[in-house]
């Protein structure tokens, strides 16, 4: 009984424990890609960067793409297991 206990609470702290090594070893990338994006966002002109609100997409139609990329992500998951 206590083997099965130990297995258990492996495959429970295994998971977190290789998420928590794997953003460890990540967040040197991570960060070296953010110096680039913060860089290269200082070459572009501010009359680009300064764009007005009304081109913007609004909140409800992020949502709704978001909605459909997740139906069209489950349907695809759906046909390919068929």
């Amino acid at each position: 009984m206590s083997r099965i206990r130990r297995r258990i609470w492996l495959r429970r702290l295994a998971v977190p424990l290789a998420a928590v090594i794997g953003a460890a070893i990540a967040i040197r990338p991570a960060a070296e890609l953010a110096r680039i994006v913060v860089q290269l966002f200082d070459l572009v002109p501010a009359e680009i960067v300064s764009v007005p609100f009304s081109f913007l997409p609004q909140f409800q139609l992020v949502v709704l793409g978001g909605m459909l990329l997740a139906v069209a992500m489950t349907l695809l998951r759906f046909i390919e297991e068929t």
